[in-house]
């Protein structure tokens, strides 16, 4: 039977991806990737992470996870040998066992209180007091903080220590976020509340409490021995489109790019309601508007999808836009690179040079 660790590795090498590759797309950090192609169990901080990373893994390389599963836990269990020696031996008669405790702890307690007898008297002798010396108390430690790091792109991933602290803009102001604790959990501060956080599942917060999310944070790594954490921050931006460029020049039935640099993805004699999936590749944020509807925000794992119906037109925040196959009426349409946070307006346009109309994406701030 193939090993667990050689089956990863050779399908991962068939279809060409790297280490580095799989670690973005999946959110696994690369020490748990190789650790399972190695086969070194002992990385993982318990059962129930390494499960679920080879899950992840196996549904990422296009395997049975749980075929993958149980093959690891058929590699446990024939690790462990089976007690065949213990079952031969015949149990030794437990009161001799007993009698043998009992007169230690007998002679133990006689021997303290002969020792307290002479010392007691050899102190009486003497004239000398016995006193108990009180340790001073030390003081509490104070938590360090080493270092302040200012969250200024849009998306960052960066290896921080309990104690360090995160300057996060939001609007006009800045607010800072405290990395309280790192175990199993990791565990934010903010003046105005904490975040409890879980390795490898995001969590959108909402800092200065305005009823819309600030930030995603996603735990990608924790070391627990020197308290250190990797953390993903994915900054929102603000969604406002731009002045509406000029019209593009007609084009074909490709998507095309104009002078502006809006892409014209169709063209035709009027507006028409028009289909936009989505079919997810990785984890990803979206929030979007469509048609001047109310805004919607949902996080999206692989394999799931979203089909918006649209009039005229859809605003769209994504968080990392390479994570998305999207396609309008038959046409793929791109938002960007993997791990690229990109806000886009799609929209009916109306061409005055023919007449036409254009449906444009052209990006926003």
């Amino acid at each position: 039977m193939e090993a667990l660790g050689d089956r990863l590795k050779k399908v991962r090498e068939d279809k060409g991806y790297s280490i580095e590759q799989v670690s973005r797309e999946t959110n696994i950090a690369q020490r748990y990737l190789r650790a399972l192609e190695d086969e070194d169990f002992s990385v993982f901080p318990g059962d129930t992470y390494l499960i679920g990373f080879l899950h992840n893994y196996a549904d990422y390389l296009g395997l049975d996870s749980d075929e993958m599963v149980t093959l690891y836990k058929n590699m446990k269990l024939q690790e462990q040998p089976a007690p065949i020696e213990e079952l031969l031996e015949s149990s030794p008669p437990r009161i001799s066992a007993i009698l043998i405790i009992a007169v230690v702890l007998v002679l133990a307690v006689a021997g303290g209180l002969l020792y307290k007898f002479v010392y007691l008297t050899h102190q009486e002798g003497t004239g000398v007091k016995s006193t108990k010396v009180k340790k001073k108390q030390e003081p509490a430690a104070v938590p360090s903080h080493e270092s302040t790091y200012e969250v200024n792109d849009s998306v960052i991933e960066k290896y921080f220590k309990q104690g360090n602290s995160i300057l996060v803009p939001v609007g006009s102001s800045k607010i800072l976020l405290h990395l309280q604790s790192v175990t199993d959990i990791v565990v934010l501060s903010y003046p105005s509340g904490t975040v409890n956080l879980k390795l490898g599942i995001p969590k959108t917060v909402d800092l200065d409490h305005d009823g819309k999310g600030d930030i995603t944070i996603t735990v990608n790594d924790i070391d627990r021995k020197v308290k250190g954490a990797v953390l993903r921050f994915d900054r929102f931006v603000n969604t406002q489109p731009k002045a509406e460029p000029a019209a593009a020049a007609p084009v074909s039935n490709n998507i095309s790019i104009s002078k502006e640099g809006a892409r014209v993805i169709l063209s035709e004699d009027k507006k028409a309601p028009f289909v936009l999936t989505m079919l997810f590749r990785g984890y990803c944020l979206v929030r979007y508007i469509a048609d001047n509807g109310e805004r919607s925000e949902k996080y999206f794992n692989k394999g799931e999808t979203l089909r918006l119906d649209v009039d005229n037109e859809v605003r769209l925040w994504i968080s990392n836009a390479g994570a998305i196959s999207a396609r309008i009426s038959g046409k793929d349409v791109s938002f960007g690179r993997m791990g690229e946070v990109t806000a886009t307006l799609i929209i009916w346009k109306k061409n005055d040079q023919n007449g036409r109309f254009d449906l444009q994406l052209f990006p926003v701030n």
